[in-house]
């Protein structure tokens, strides 16, 4: 009877230590995002013309929710005109059709125009892990594009990738290089961290919030924006992919270091 007494002791006091943790993380959570709402978190100017460049249908979602919901839902931002360029149709398994409607149907939650999406369906860049991508052709492509967006902010993948996909790479080297020697245009890309930290969620906060890095921070509201907007990728929604919503702090937090 005392072992039993002795083990609901040492059950409750463990349960007491997560849920302070956790208590004491969250509102560690809420102050910071309520510090950093006060003061702009980007060096976003009025009236400029942003666009998101990512490799594949969903990747809006999955990997920049935080700084889309934070250009276009965050009160102390400028309401900058946000557009997204997609390199592929997300045609790997025959789904592009699918896969496009689903990316116009997440940026629609997110609060991009659709008007402003341009998804791209050219051979030379196909959407494949194996395949060799023509980058002086994706590269043409691009510039055209941005040059009648007008385009003066550029954010993408680095040169890891986040998931180290060689689609997301080959965006990350084409946009390099094509803004490697040009002054007209400032380009952010996005962190790729440790797989640990990947996977903690908003355990990652502390680590994020002090580096000195282009950082945005999604709001609770946000977090639940960009999880609708995930669960517009039917076609996607494995169950890893449904942990990945729950724990990547991606979907919570972007970190971003200049091109230039």
């Amino acid at each position: 009877m005392e072992a039993l007494e002795l083990m609901a002791i040492k059950i409750n006091t463990v349960a007491l230590v997560i849920i302070t943790f956790f208590a004491l993380f969250f509102y560690f959570y809420l102050t910071t995002f309520f510090k950093n709402k006060s003061s702009p978190s980007s060096p976003v100017p009025p009236n400029s013309r942003i666009v998101l460049i990512t490799a594949h249908p969903d990747d809006e979602c999955m990997f920049f929710s935080p700084t889309l919901a934070s250009l276009l839902w965050s009160k102390n931002q400028c309401r900058a005109s946000v557009y997204v360029i997609c390199v592929t149709t997300g045609d790997y398994y025959k789904k592009g059709n699918v896969r496009r409607k689903e990316l116009l149907d997440s940026c629609q939650v997110l609060g991009i125009l659709k008007e402003n999406v341009e998804i791209l369906d050219n051979s030379s860049f196909p959407d494949d892990p194996k395949a060799s991508w023509n980058l002086d052709v994706l590269s043409d492509v691009l510039q055209g594009i941005l040059n009648k967006i007008q385009a003066n902010i550029i954010f993408t993948f680095d040169e890891r990738g986040v998931s180290g996909h060689p689609n997301h790479i080959a965006v990350s080297n084409v946009v390099k290089q094509l803004f490697s020697h040009q002054t007209s245009c400032q380009v952010y890309q996005l962190e790729s961290v440790s797989l640990v930290r990947k996977y903690i969620g908003l355990l990652d906060l502390p680590l994020t919030v002090s580096s000195n890095k282009l950082t945005f921070v999604s709001s609770p509201r946000n977090i639940i924006r960009a999880q609708q907007a995930m669960l517009t990728h039917k076609s996607q929604l494995e169950w890893f992919r449904i942990l990945y919503i729950l724990f990547s702090r991606y979907m919570f937090m972007n970190t971003y270091h200049s091109c230039k």
